[in-house]
């Protein structure tokens, strides 16, 4: 990105006590944003994925600020880890986010620190101030994000981010959820390994083994496993204690 964009897009971004000027410098960052962006082929623009660090306390007005910040920004959030921000998108909208993130957490901490110092010289509680305040600010720069859109045709088409970094979301949402999936499962046969039968609970499932259904098969592991909310595993060990019982 041009030194000449990052200086125009630093000046709009000077911390000042005023909400509205705030709040209306960051739809001028979008508007040189966007002609900036169409200006150029994005094509050569590797997708990339930037990562900001935030606190435990942070986190929750945090998260729903990168998250309007992305949909305005050409870029998809991604919940990734836990005290971490990710933005996904072409490099210099990666870029643009995580500097308008960086602008606007520093904007509400110096407004909050003024803030709290007013409740405590008039003698009022701050208790939850931070985040009643910042949620509010986040919920009114989203208002006016989409405002800009009822206000400007087709503007939701410029700020969405092009097809190949939504592939490379869904894909990444894919891995995201297949590794939820294999841990659900390893806590599952977890359970089933800590479920302990009585010797008769045992016999039932050993002699349901032997009985042939209606189709005349003779029901799986994995059925059994099912019917009597087991692991396979569990049932292949009742089994073999039959057999070596046998032998």
């Amino acid at each position: 990105m041009s030194n000449k964009i990052i200086s125009a897009i630093n000046e709009l971004l000077t911390i000042s006590d005023n909400d509205v000027d705030t709040k209306t410098n960051l739809i001028k960052v979008q508007d040189i944003f966007l002609k900036y962006k169409y200006s150029l082929k994005e094509e050569s623009l590797k997708i990339n994925i930037k990562e900001y660090k935030i606190t435990i306390k942070q986190s929750k007005w945090i998260s729903k600020l990168a998250e309007v910040i992305a949909e305005n920004f050409s870029c998809y959030y991604i919940d990734k880890e836990k005290n971490k921000i990710f933005f996904l998108g072409r490099e210099n909208d990666t870029y643009i986010c995580n500097i308008l993130l960086v602008y606007i957490i520093n904007f509400i901490e110096n407004k909050i620190i003024k803030m709290k110092y007013k409740c405590r010289r008039d003698g009022i509680s701050s208790r939850g101030l931070k985040e009643e305040y910042a949620l509010q600010f986040i919920n009114d720069i989203k208002a006016l994000f989409e405002e800009q859109k009822l206000k400007i045709p087709n503007l939701s088409l410029y700020t969405a981010p092009d097809s190949k970094v939504t592939i490379e979301y869904l894909q990444l949402k894919i891995e995201k959820l297949k590794d939820e999936l294999d841990c659900a499962n390893k806590k599952l046969k977890k359970l089933g390994r800590k479920v302990k039968f009585s010797e008769d609970k045992k016999d039932l499932i050993r002699n349901k083994s032997l009985q042939q259904k209606d189709n005349g098969k003779y029901p799986t592991v994995r059925e059994l496993a099912k019917e009597f909310n087991c692991s396979p595993a569990l049932i292949c060990n009742i089994l073999n204690e039959r057999n070596e019982g046998k032998q």
